[in-house]
């Protein structure tokens, strides 16, 4: 997989050389754990450090250590998705339960 190509589509050059936002380090720290920064970590050679001190701002996003961060924004993501997928199935459970209800009371 090319990261290169990866990074350039989800930061700008400009983007380099300073932290990330505060809103996408909320969202990071949000739904990422220190054991996936671990894994992100070896999966994509920037250190565990590294990406610590990207994600709470003490850091400035690089070329080199973005991958790790597009990384962890892809966890992020797919946390996000699980989240939604259970919510929507608690509501067709609940609709079930009213439906099975109202045709023992009818």
């Amino acid at each position: 997989m090319d990261t290169t190509e990866n990074t350039l589509q989800l930061f700008t050059e400009e983007e380099f050389g300073y932290p990330i936002s505060s809103e996408l380090s909320d969202f990071i720290k949000k739904h990422t754990t220190k054991n996936d920064r671990a894994d992100v970590s070896r999966d994509t050679g920037v250190g565990t450090s590294i990406l610590r001190d990207v994600v709470y701002r003490t850091r400035s996003l690089t070329q080199d250590n973005s991958k790790g961060i597009i990384e962890l924004i892809k966890i992020s993501v797919g946390r996000i998705e699980s989240h939604v997928e259970e919510a929507e199935s608690i509501k067709e459970v609940k609709l079930i339960q009213e439906q099975i209800s109202q045709a023992k009371s009818a």
